[in-house]
């Protein structure tokens, strides 16, 4: 079975692949590869050699290797397991894939969502938006990427072939991060937008890109760079007292502990009236 082995008589190296083109717009590059082939690993590259859709080995430690026959140990049992689909008939070849920040990338939040204006702190509304912005985001967890996400291999592989199948995740993603800024910062509307700038909201300690993260992405900042507000939706974001122990949103209905500061479905903060 083909391996990636360190190679150690970096002397008498002649011919060497490695990788310069994994930049802000590419996600992996593909080559074809036969036993002796050496190869060249930089940071922020993660690597994956593969024969007829089976990944055979694995090496994300900067340095050289050499692709030599090797017998199989039972430490490699995740990578003997993992297939990459529709990839059968490939030959014996090496997957570069970026593990660096990709940055600066525009969404756009097209669908109105809520989020609640703290113009009057002491009677804050809710108001429907539509918004735009940047994100960077990272591959955190390359073979859960290749498992989940690839279909196939092309020798090329673009962020923005990337950011189409996964748009509705990031959107649904930066909604909740969104959400997250008005109860942690209880920031106005007029004041969202450059809040986000000056605190360059960090959201590696934060789990609303859970849905991303199962498929080894993460985002790792986004910023607000315009919002349009709907002034004609707004209303009070109260919630009612159903008994001693439980609150019911005005909202949507949904049901609030009793330690609820707001509600986890619409945003509408719990106050007793």
């Amino acid at each position: 079975m083909m391996k990636l082995e360190e190679f150690h008589n970096k002397e008498n190296i002649v011919d060497i692949l490695e990788c310069n083109s994994l930049t802000n717009d590419t996600i992996f590059l593909k080559y074809e590869v036969s036993e002796g082939t050496k190869i060249n690993i930089k940071d922020n590259q993660f690597v994956c050699l593969l024969e007829k859709g089976k990944v055979l080995d694995i090496k994300e430690k900067p340095g050289i290797y050499v692709v030599t026959e090797k017998k199989e140990t039972d430490g490699e049992e995740r990578t003997k397991t993992l297939l990459i689909r529709k990839t059968e008939k490939e030959n014996l070849c090496i997957v570069f894939l970026n593990t660096g920040v990709i940055q600066n990338n525009k969404y756009y939040i097209k669908k109105p969502i809520e989020y609640i204006d703290w113009t009057f702190a002491e009677e804050p509304l809710v108001i429907k938006i539509k918004g735009e912005g940047k994100f960077d985001f990272q591959i955190v967890d390359p073979l859960k990427f290749l498992e989940n996400m690839v279909i196939g291999l092309r020798t090329h592989y673009s962020k923005q072939e990337l950011i189409e199948q996964i748009r509705n995740y990031i959107v649904n993603s930066i909604i909740k991060g969104i959400t997250e800024v008005s109860n942690a910062y209880k920031i106005n509307i007029q004041e969202i937008c450059e809040k986000s700038k000056e605190t360059d909201i960090g959201v590696s300690q934060n789990v609303y890109d859970d849905k991303l993260l199962e498929k080894g992405i993460k985002i790792t900042f986004f910023n607000i760079e315009k919002l349009e507000a709907n002034e004609e939706s707004r209303y009070i974001a109260t919630t009612e007292i159903k008994d001693e122990k439980m609150h019911i949103c005005k909202n949507c209905g949904n049901v609030l502990e009793e330690d609820d500061t707001f509600c986890k479905i619409c945003g509408a903060l719990n106050i007793s009236e």
